[in-house]
């Protein structure tokens, strides 16, 4: 195995800055979903499910939106119909599963969180931002993503 290529001062710096930058975005929305009741997990979750239709989604299908994996699906989602955040039932002229649904309780959550959220996501990084830099940001997150989740992936 060959010596790995160490970052020099520039590329550490940055690497470092950008680590640092999301460990503290992220703390912040953290506690400010705690603040509404949710869990940032949670809040993953009711996004596409108050967003989605009024029948409601497979949870497979929800895991896949989201990116994680069915039992982490599940848990979460026992977690959350204890706590009345959603809602199963049986899928209609298919007795082999089951579909997810935001209850109005989960709405209502969802809602206030949400607002708190967009506010705290515009004060603490898109209004630090100028149209360019948006603009220069986004072509940045691109390739890096395509460099993480390649296509067929």
């Amino acid at each position: 195995m060959s010596d790995p290529k160490w970052l020099n001062e520039k590329e550490a710096s940055m690497w470092r800055g950008q680590v640092d930058m999301w460990r503290r975005i992220d703390r912040e929305i953290d506690l400010q979903l705690a603040g509404a009741g949710l869990s940032r997990a949670e809040f993953e979750l009711l996004g596409p499910l108050s967003e989605g239709l009024e029948e409601g989604i497979r949870p497979k299908e929800l895991g896949a939106t989201v990116g994680w994996d069915t039992s982490r699906i599940a848990h979460l989602l026992r977690r959350m119909e204890k706590r009345e955040l959603i809602e199963r039932y049986d899928c209609d002229g298919d007795g082999r599963g089951t579909v997810v649904r935001i209850t109005d309780g989960g709405r209502k959550l969802m809602d206030g969180a949400a607002a708190g959220h967009l506010a705290l996501v515009r004060r603490l990084f898109v209004d630090r931002l100028t149209d360019q830099e948006m603009e220069v940001l986004s072509r940045i997150s691109l390739r890096i993503r395509a460099g993480i989740d390649p296509p067929g992936r």
